[in-house]
């Protein structure tokens, strides 16, 4: 409830931070003995990655990197990149991997996301690493295709540099595959768009 109104006070970075405590607490067998509906569990899970996507705007002031949450068992990197949260394994994570505006240079938000991803990989030993990248509605379909392709062409050259090994598959979208939003709510056109430009680490 906390992150949610954090989240329609458009305090993002806040509510970020909240459902990512949230995730850890339910991931806790201790603290919650009861697991949770599966519904409830991918709310949080997609509120909370929405959040940090919205923190992590490009285009609005104060824009910050919001961190996933470390896990409650290794300390670990938890939260939204957790790889199982009581039998759910999230299969699309959205990630704030951030670039200057029309160009697949790593703001310096893209390269803190980008090296949370890195170590994530690293410590769940994924057999396979796809990223797919994906642009807002803006401009035609032909030069979002591009940006998306360029743009995860720099995230993949960004895991090799960093020591990733295993088969690395980069997508690009465009603005092909809009993020589904099962409640828009009180997000605006900016909001929307500022979610849809996003990569994806997705598991199989």
């Amino acid at each position: 409830m906390l992150g949610a109104l954090r989240f329609e006070q458009r305090r993002f970075a806040d509510s970020a931070t909240i459902y990512m405590r949230a995730i850890e607490l339910v991931k806790n067998p201790t603290k919650t003995p009861k697991v949770p509906e599966a519904d409830a569990i991918n709310q949080i899970l997609d509120r909370a990655a929405q959040a940090r996507l919205l923190a992590a705007d490009e285009e609005t002031p104060g824009s910050t990197f919001v961190a996933s949450a470390k896990d409650h068992r290794d300390g670990g990197v938890g939260g939204v990149m957790s790889e199982e949260i009581r039998g759910i394994r999230p299969v699309s994570v959205p990630l704030p991997i951030r670039f200057d505006t029309n160009s697949a240079r790593l703001s310096p938000i893209g390269i803190e996301a980008l090296n949370e991803l890195l170590t994530a990989v690293k410590q769940q030993r994924t057999p396979e690493v796809i990223i797919v990248g994906h642009t807002d509605s803006i401009g035609s379909d032909a030069y979002n295709m591009r940006l998306s392709a360029e743009r995860v062409k720099t995230v993949e050259r960004a895991l090799r540099q960093g020591g990733i090994t295993q088969r690395i598959r980069a997508i690009a979208m465009g603005k092909r595959e809009p993020l589904r939003l099962a409640d828009q709510g009180s997000l605006t056109l900016a909001d929307i768009n500022a979610l849809n430009r996003r990569v994806e680490w997705r598991r199989r």
